[in-house]
């Protein structure tokens, strides 16, 4: 069987609803505490028209500020009822103010589902944009949805998981765990990229990123050399997201990462999101 059936025929059905100024998203902002979520949820679509198998959702601005990481979560529920959807989407910001990270979950959501987000910032009060549109369809197909975890995140620093940095250039670093035991099984990873905010010395690099399973000293590589770009102008990471991967991860399964760099590349960080 593959992993990925291919996609039955299906439609988009809606995205956030354009503001008087014609964009198609709507602004989150941070709580005033640093690192802290807002304890507010903000509508992103306020009734779905159809019932919806796949989310793709952008999360960014064109005027952000400079060296500033977001976490952002996702609800579905009437106000002041939301159930959290998707947990700690990451948006890593450089020196420059426009940036986006796209996301293409599979879920399942009914007719009329109202959703929403909120977020935190590294620094307090900062704002962002999100947009959501909904589809009939998603790539894994006709099969249900499965829950979807995130691993990696560093909420108390907005910052990421940072793998052991290889010894030099061109040669692999040592496997840095994910995660001691997935708590669900997942057929796909997203991986989300980015840096340590406060690092302001990220060197231009190629990066070669390999994903691991199994005990510590015995990692298997399911994924390898999924490639992301670091550079020193921007001073981020390019793709801010990579995926969907189709990688079928065991329920119980230790996961791990590594990378090599064509430089001596330390100030990498990734979150992982197990789907499907």
């Amino acid at each position: 069987m593959p992993v990925w059936p291919g996609l039955s025929r299906g439609h988009f059905i809606q995205g956030t609803a354009a503001t008087a100024s014609g964009q198609g998203s709507v602004t989150l902002t941070a709580h005033a505490t640093a690192h802290t979520k807002a304890t507010g949820w903000t509508q992103v679509v306020a009734s779905l028209e159809a019932g919806a198998s796949g989310l793709l959702i952008a999360v960014g601005g064109e005027a952000l500020t400079a060296n500033v990481n977001f976490y952002v979560d996702l609800a579905v529920g009437g106000a002041g009822a939301e159930l959290p959807l998707i947990s700690n989407l990451w948006l890593s910001n450089g020196t420059w103010l426009n940036r986006y990270a796209l996301y293409h979950f599979p879920v399942s959501l009914a007719k009329g589902t109202r959703i929403a987000a909120k977020c935190s910032a590294a620094v307090g009060s900062s704002a962002l944009r999100i947009s959501v549109n909904a589809f009939s369809s998603h790539w894994l197909g006709s099969a249900p949805a499965g829950p979807i975890v995130t691993y990696g995140a560093t909420t108390a620093t907005s910052n990421a998981l940072a793998p052991s940095p290889p010894g030099s250039a061109n040669t692999e670093g040592n496997w840095t765990q994910l995660i001691a035991a997935t708590t669900v099984a997942h057929r796909g990873l997203i991986l989300a990229c980015g840096k340590d905010y406060t690092d302001t010395a990220l060197l231009s690099a190629n990066v070669a990123i390999d994903i691991g399973v199994g005990a510590a000293g015995v990692e298997q590589e399911m994924l390898s050399d999924v490639v992301c770009a670091p550079n020193v102008t921007a001073d981020f990471v390019y793709p801010a997201t990579l995926g969907p991967l189709p990688v079928p991860i065991p329920k119980g399964s230790r996961l791990a990462m590594r990378y090599r760099s064509s430089s001596t590349q330390t100030g990498v960080q990734f979150v992982a999101y197990g789907v499907g």
